[in-house]
């Protein structure tokens, strides 16, 4: 660690879009730990102050769960602290020194996001997804784009996952049903059943973990919904959950597959300009 914050520091900061630090909540040396933690962001503000930073307080199960929250809360403090001061140093540094110019970045800016992670729950599914969500370029069109095919298609709920790891990268939620459903991790536990079942496919296939194990799912339950998981685009699939029907079914599952030609281009560092072609909500741009 010495030598990537001395000999090779501005090799390994530079053009640095995200840092994710992990801390153990029960670590014997948590001076130390922010000690490193304090180096390591400071090299990040001296050459990539435009990097997000997350952090993850893990290992949050030793706790007793009483004590779980005004524990994580402390130690949250305590690194948002620390951030600050690093990044106060440093700004005043490349104000002396004439460093990269931090006139414009405020401490909201550089301001850490926290997460309390265990490998007992879904805890690590909401982090990593949150991580990805915040990381994925078209970000804004993804979720407009995505609201108009829930809207267009009658469903009550869409997610779409990225292909490896089955984390949920953008999702779109009817009101009906953001209001009726009680399950409020239900994202990251579909993320863990589903990528249980893609291990669970390479192991009977023989095909890498990696490789992709299916293109299309489906389960109808009877008069309560339905709901398929398919192959989207080449990084991502697409869950919808509809209302029982097999004609709504049908449907849906046509629509979803002409909208795949909008969104494969989501896929990329930038968006095409929408036209009259694109997805926009329009019964123009669906079929039937």
């Amino acid at each position: 660690m010495e030598n990537y914050l001395s000999q090779q520091r501005a090799h390994v900061f530079s053009n640095v879009g995200v840092l994710i630090y992990v801390f153990d909540i029960e670590s014997r040396d948590v001076d130390r730990d922010l000690f490193t933690y304090s180096n390591i962001v400071s090299a990040l503000f001296q050459f990539s102050r435009d990097a997000k930073i997350f952090v993850l307080i893990h290992k949050m199960d030793l706790i007793q769960p009483q004590q779980r929250e005004a524990m994580f809360d402390a130690r949250v403090n305590i690194i948002r602290r620390k951030t600050f001061e690093a990044f106060a140093l440093i700004r005043k540094q490349n104000r002396e020194l004439g460093g990269q110019d931090t006139s414009g970045v405020s401490e909201a800016d550089v301001e850490p996001q926290a997460f309390a992670t265990s490998i007992w729950d879904q805890s690590l599914y909401k982090a990593w997804a949150s991580i990805i969500h915040d990381l994925v370029p078209n970000l804004s069109v993804i979720e407009t784009q995505l609201a108009a095919l829930g809207a267009a298609i009658e469903a009550e709920e869409i997610l779409l996952f990225e292909r490896t790891s089955f984390l949920v990268v953008s999702k779109w939620t009817s009101e009906t049903a953001a209001r009726e459903n009680p399950f409020g991790d239900r994202f990251e536990r579909l993320s863990n059943v589903l990528k249980a079942w893609k291990h669970t496919c390479s192991k009977y296939t023989g095909t890498p973990r990696n490789s992709e194990q299916f293109t299309d799912f489906e389960y109808k339950a009877g008069a309560n919904f339905s709901v398929f998981v398919t192959k989207f685009t080449t990084n991502t699939y697409i869950q919808v959950v509809l209302p029982p029907g097999e004609a709504r079914f049908n449907a849906a599952k046509l629509n979803v597959a002409i909208a795949r030609s909008w969104f494969k281009f989501l896929d990329g560092p930038s968006a095409p300009v929408a036209t009259g072609s694109a997805v926009t909500g329009s019964s123009g741009d669906y079929a039937a």
